[in-house]
């Protein structure tokens, strides 16, 4: 057993959130946006002293690690866990959430949500050697995912202006949807994490709200098309599931490794049917002639 779990080393669990570029003050962090009192602690150097002892360093991953190594979770557990201890919005988070949410609420149902991202993800996906998920890989995701569902309103959010004017092009006339825009990125260059990590607090804390409205926005469509390239798509596919009760059928990765978990599913079972159809094409009389 691993001393952070064992015998009197179950004290205070602190966050350090110096490096943390989402926040609202010098001191800040996850809790501006988060209450999260009774869980976790904001580090200080003068609250480590008060323990009488030198904090043991452990980053998030090493702790999942545990988590899977000695009480044999599985990832998706360890996710699951984490949202309905952490994803608590501060009250005047949630206002701003709920705002956006009621007036999507008036939007025509069914919804589909897209997260266009453009910024530094270019220069990640040639780092990386992967194809980027354009515009029309998230319509034709959607079009594959769910053949048939007569969409009612496309909710489009992201970073990349040019991109998601595309996006509502193509939503537009392939899927037939009205759009429901989230808040404009602020710079329209498109998020670059290190440009976001040099602006003052004011800034910072605005656009972090506004990414997390964007996300629950995504959490609560009926539908989802969005691509694991980024990593905001693993936060809402776990939001979905886990906090919103969400049938993972309801999310398909757009990106072209299509990682989401029902793919497979998908694979398996869309040949039967096409096959199937074949025969009985072939039963019927006038094609016999």
């Amino acid at each position: 057993m691993e001393p952070i779990f064992g015998g009197d080393n179950n004290g205070t669990l602190f966050v350090d959130a110096t490096k943390f570029a989402y926040k609202c003050s010098e001191g800040g962090g996850w809790h501006d946006f988060f209450r999260v009192e009774d869980v976790l602690v904001p580090w200080a150097p003068g609250r480590e002293a008060m323990e009488g002892t030198t904090c043991r360093r452990m980053d998030f991953q090493a702790i999942d690690d545990l988590l899977h190594r000695h009480f044999s979770f599985s990832w998706n557990d360890i996710d699951a866990m984490g949202v309905h201890k952490l994803w608590r919005p501060q009250e005047w988070v949630q206002d701003r959430v709920d705002y956006k949410l009621r007036a999507l609420a008036s939007y025509p149902q069914p919804t589909v949500g897209f997260h266009i991202r453009g910024g530094d993800k270019g220069e990640e996906d040639v780092l990386r050697k992967r194809k980027t998920t354009e515009p029309a890989d998230f319509i034709r995701a959607t079009l594959h995912a769910w053949p048939g569902v007569k969409m009612g309103t496309c909710v489009i959010v992201g970073d990349d202006f040019e991109r998601i004017q595309a996006a509502e092009a193509l939503a537009r006339k392939h899927l037939g949807c009205q759009i429901f825009r989230s808040t404009p990125y602020f710079r329209r260059e498109g998020h670059v994490q290190y440009h976001f990590n040099h602006q003052e607090f004011p800034e910072r804390c605005a656009g972090t709200v506004d990414f997390l409205t964007d996300i629950e926005l995504l959490a609560h469509t009926d539908f989802a098309a969005l691509t694991f390239n980024s990593g905001l798509a693993h936060l809402v596919d776990v939001l979905r599931v886990a906090l919103y009760g969400k049938h993972r059928l309801t999310f398909v990765d757009a990106s072209n490794e299509r990682q989401d978990w029902w793919q497979p599913i998908r694979q398996y079972f869309r040949p039967v049917r096409r096959k199937k159809k074949r025969v009985m094409r072939r039963k019927q009389p006038h094609e016999a002639l």
